[in-house]
């Protein structure tokens, strides 16, 4: 893979081939001298690609000054996919099992008292939860669910970035992954999952768009945050013991997926995506046809189909949604046809699971 590299010592700058081996990216020049071999753990990305602009990536550990530019789009992608593929198998069990002993210390501090109080109070305990504990605490509950699932795109990918930066929610992680279920799930320390049986099953851009502005929802009134307190104090408090770290990570995780956001929740989550598509000049009609079709095609065949069954199994009643979100008219799609295309196609290259 080519690329330009500039050293941030110098106003010279280096055509490179670069490989990614043994997690680190190596740059060599035409004489094969090698003049950088950063590890994954340590890359930037301070420019994400596009038409008019390379990709720009730094190295935050040694030679900070340093600057990887990268025209090529498909030499882009490649190296975006790697990135995926080495972050969501990187198993911090170490990290994951201190913050696992810090919630569990928070969490019985508030728990002595009768379980079932923890979550009056996970607003209060959040409020003394550093950000870096709720990231870790994200990561964590991703790592168990990217054992059985792959990352296809994240907020990398342009056509993703696209639809968080119109929504303003850059600062989300958008993660697309080969999970065939009709659902998408919103995670601690801002991430969001999408299923390619979601993106599938949608019939426009300005449906993602909603599905996201949703989920995003979620997020910003910290649902994730204390749903997983929520779940972590009743599994140390019924008896959830484990020999080890990983095992113990595995069922808080099992049990965050499988439960459900209270109908409160589900309707902040609604009413923060209908403002927001308002906001930015989006109609709910597509969210509003979305549920339409979906709790059609579940009622005819809703005994075979568990994909939709677990949409369906974790959101309010379809007829009160698709109420809150119908409205007259149409808006212009967030995507362009060649966009939302491009977007579709990346669920149908591959294997769903």
């Amino acid at each position: 893979m080519r690329a330009t590299f500039f050293d941030g010592k110098t106003s010279s700058s280096h055509e490179v081939n670069f490989t990614i081996a043994d997690k680190s990216i190596i740059g060599r020049i035409k004489d094969g001298t090698e003049v950088f071999n950063w590890s994954l753990k340590s890359l930037k990305l301070l420019q994400i690609h596009s038409e008019n602009k390379p990709a720009i990536i730094c190295n935050t550990e040694h030679d900070t000054e340093a600057r990887i530019y990268i025209e090529d789009s498909n030499v882009y992608q490649s190296l975006s996919k790697e990135l995926n593929n080495f972050h969501s198998i990187k198993k911090d069990i170490i990290a994951g099992w201190k913050t696992l002993i810090f919630m569990g210390i928070v969490v019985l501090c508030f728990a002595l008292i009768p379980f079932w109080v923890v979550p009056t109070f996970s607003g209060e305990i959040l409020k003394i939860i550093p950000s870096f504990i709720t990231d870790d605490i994200g990561k964590n509950i991703m790592n168990p669910y990217l054992r059985k699932y792959k990352i296809v795109a994240s907020t990398n990918d342009q056509v993703i970035h696209k639809i968080a930066n119109r929504l303003n929610s850059e600062d989300i992680n958008i993660f697309v992954t080969n999970d065939k279920s009709v659902n998408a799930y919103a995670l601690p320390g801002k991430r969001i999952i999408l299923c390619c049986g979601l993106i599938s099953f949608a019939d426009s851009s300005n449906e993602i768009a909603g599905v996201i502005a949703h989920e995003v929802g979620h997020i910003r009134a910290k649902h994730p945050e204390k749903r997983f307190i929520s779940n972590l104090g009743g599994l140390l408090l019924i008896g959830g013991r484990h020999n080890d770290s990983l095992g113990f990570v595995t069922s808080v995780t099992q049990a965050f997926v499988n439960s459900a956001y209270s109908r409160k929740d589900e309707n902040t989550a609604d009413i923060y995506a209908t403002k927001t598509l308002h906001k930015v000049g989006i109609k709910t009609t597509a969210l509003a046809d979305f549920f339409k079709r979906a709790e059609k095609k579940y009622e005819k065949d809703s005994a075979s189909n568990s994909e939709l069954l677990s949409y369906f199994s974790s959101h309010p009643k379809t007829s009160e949604r698709i109420k809150l979100f119908q409205e007259e008219g149409e808006s212009k799609e967030i995507l362009s046809p060649t966009e939302w295309k491009e977007f579709k196609n990346m669920c149908k290259a591959i294997k769903l699971e």
